[in-house]
């Protein structure tokens, strides 16, 4: 199957962040023209999560919503270093399907 396929993967970025806010539409044009066929957007930080759903939402062709493969988005000092798992305890925000208001893994 991998010699068929054509183009790549960014199977990490943060397209959800500030830096991108005013030229979105531009840079996702950009990536799609040098041969990237999906993004996977990881929010940085906690408040960035619905915003990484909504970029899935207005571009459902090419933003596919990630998390960090942690478990807590808490550092050993207790400060919050990011958006992972622990984070979607209340999904109804985010506008997917939720089955009693918890994550069922496939």
């Amino acid at each position: 199957m991998l010699g068929k396929m054509s183009g790549f993967i960014d199977c990490h970025c943060h397209l959800a962040s500030t830096d991108f806010k005013e030229d979105i539409h531009e840079v996702i044009t950009r990536a799609k023209k040098t041969g990237v066929r999906c993004a996977l957007v990881v929010p940085d930080l906690k408040y960035e999560l619905p915003l990484v759903c909504d970029l899935a939402k207005t571009y459902p062709d090419f933003i596919a919503p990630a998390l960090e493969s942690t478990l807590s988005s808490y550092h050993d000092s207790g400060i919050s270093q990011g958006c992972c798992l622990v984070d979607l305890s209340d999904q109804s925000q985010l506008g997917f399907p939720q089955a009693n208001n918890k994550i069922h893994w496939h």
